[in-house]
């Protein structure tokens, strides 16, 4: 160990150096932070914001391919609202439209991936993943598969089946056939046997959601319901419309 001529910046003593030599190479002399209270300080302060940026990059690339709509793409985490995700339950909202159900699933899954960001084997990952599709795209994703060679209806279905967290918007708008009851019932029930939770937005709640589906048999529906009323912890999301204010 030699001194350098380099001092502490907190406490003034020399900073001490070392040798340091990989193989084939000249060793050379390494300069070694001050072991004084105030600079380990400065080194935890450094390594705590190099995390929270490592952090914040790990959650960035896994809330972009969640494919959360631009309008909504800032929005501040709910961690509050989040918490049945935690539990292995999901979250119903409903209301009219305009009242925000689409702003608010969106704060809930972004409170899941922060839960969810974390340092393992020295990185920072996202170890969950999201996303978000309306009940429309979902079904003419589905549809569009049947003219398709190398997709079919059960590759397309089981991308939304897989997903760790899959936030469904507007559910029970459109056409209300029996093709689409099942279709639905068949995802919730995959993803409820499976634990992976769900975000679901509609302007019915669940009760009026089977009579919106009243095409559907009467089995379909009533198994639909019960899984949803076993497993969403229902939430009615009122106020004023905000897109006439």
């Amino acid at each position: 160990m030699r001194t350098s001529t380099s001092n502490c910046e907190f406490c003034g003593q020399p900073l001490p150096q070392q040798d340091y030599a990989l193989p084939g190479h000249a060793p050379m002399l390494i300069t070694l932070p001050c072991n004084c209270p105030e600079a380990r300080a400065a080194l935890e302060r450094e390594r705590q914001e190099e995390e929270r940026q490592q952090r914040a990059e790990a959650f960035s690339r896994a809330w972009t391919r969640a494919n959360i709509p631009a309008a909504f793409s800032h929005v501040d985490a709910d961690f509050s609202a989040a918490s049945p995700l935690s539990d292995g339950k999901s979250v119903y909202l409903y209301g009219d439209n305009g009242r925000g159900k689409t702003y608010k699933a969106c704060r809930i899954a972004k409170a899941y991936l922060v839960r969810n960001t974390y340092k393992a084997m020295g990185r920072m990952m996202c170890r969950k993943t999201c996303t978000f599709v309306t009940a429309q795209e979902l079904f003419s994703r589905l549809k569009q598969s049947w003219e398709r060679w190398d997709q079919t209806e059960e590759d397309v279905f089981q991308r939304w089946a897989g997903i760790d967290l899959l936030v469904l918007d507007d559910l029970g708008k459109g056409v209300p056939t029996e093709w689409a009851a099942e279709n639905v019932f068949r995802l919730i029930d995959s993803r409820w046997s499976n634990n992976r939770p769900m975000v679901i937005t509609s302007q019915y709640s669940i009760t009026q959601l089977a009579d919106r589906y009243d095409r559907a048999s009467d089995e379909t529906m009533a198994a639909l319901i019960s899984r949803l009323r076993g497993w969403c912890v229902e939430s009615v999301v009122g106020g004023e419309d905000r897109r006439v204010q």
